[in-house]
């Protein structure tokens, strides 16, 4: 039986720059500059996911709160729009929280942390060649 990280439909890296990639193969490339840091910060919280409200602070700190609300909303909408066409569909929404599908991806720099605690040579070695730089 496969676990639920080899079933991931996709996968985010972050070390040495952000790409996301279809695990079938092929980098994905999204519209604009906010939709990749959003899928990079939810890939770096706690359980995949945040509040709207800190999500559109974190992306519009110069705006009021009605503003950046529906900025995240429009730009969520764009990158869902960007992810469907390429078959993935790794968002939710659940009331004021939004989040990745842990079940369909994988994140270079969990993947590493894991290794990091590894108990054998190779599995330590795997590990370390998933570092490619800084994020």
């Amino acid at each position: 039986m496969q676990n639920a990280e080899s079933r991931a439909a996709s996968r985010i890296l972050l070390f040495g720059g952000f790409q996301l990639e279809k695990e079938a193969g092929g980098t994905i490339w999204l519209t604009g500059k906010r939709g990749p840091a959003i899928l990079a910060y939810l890939a770096r919280c706690p359980g995949m996911a945040a509040p709207r409200e800190r999500l559109a602070d974190y992306l519009w700190t110069d705006s009021d709160s009605g503003h950046s609300r529906n900025s995240l909303r429009q730009t969520l909408s764009v990158l869902r729009r960007d992810l469907a066409r390429h078959g993935l569909d790794i968002i939710y929404s659940h009331k004021d929280l939004i989040g990745l599908r842990p079940e369909a991806v994988r994140v270079d720099v969990d993947e590493f942390e894991t290794g990091l605690s590894a108990r054998s040579a190779s599995e330590l070695q795997a590990a370390l060649t998933l570092y490619s730089g800084p994020f």
